[in-house]
């Protein structure tokens, strides 16, 4: 099984009715965040399989038991978001992914999380795509 294939099944599993039926189902999004961080995890240059793991978070994030927590948002912000949002494929998905985090977690979190990431990045590109998604999520969430 390539490694295509493999995220396309974890995210169909995700999505179904047996993930939700999964007893360790509120400890899960920890689980598989990390599970997708393992090699090459979140330098994956292929930009299909980068999508299909964004596609993951964000189902993961929009779980109602999947517990998907501050801890894990940090983690998947600062090593995998982030990054992905100045990559010129995969930006689109990358701040569709903060919009769900924002949904799970709160947006003031999201945005210091965000802001912390982004000092880190040498790309400038991910500062350029990120504003307008700042834009977007404070007249969608309000500003307060």
């Amino acid at each position: 099984m390539d490694r295509l294939q493999g995220v396309e099944a974890l995210h169909s599993w995700v999505t179904s009715q047996a993930y939700a039926a999964t007893p360790a189902a509120a400890q899960a999004a920890w689980v598989v965040v990390h599970m997708l961080g393992h090699k090459p995890g979140f330098r994956e240059s292929n930009f299909q399989v980068a999508g299909k793991m964004l596609e993951v978070v964000g189902a993961l994030a929009e779980q109602p038991g999947a517990n998907f927590n501050r801890a894990t948002a940090l983690f998947i912000i600062n090593s995998f978001v982030i990054p992905k949002a100045g990559d010129i494929k995969a930006h689109a998905q990358a701040c569709a992914v903060l919009t769900q985090i924002a949904e799970a977690v709160g947006l003031p979190y999201t945005l210091s999380k965000c802001f912390g990431a982004l000092s880190e990045q040498i790309n400038p590109r991910c500062s350029i795509e990120f504003l307008p998604w700042f834009a977007t999520a404070l007249v969608a969430f309000g500003p307060g």
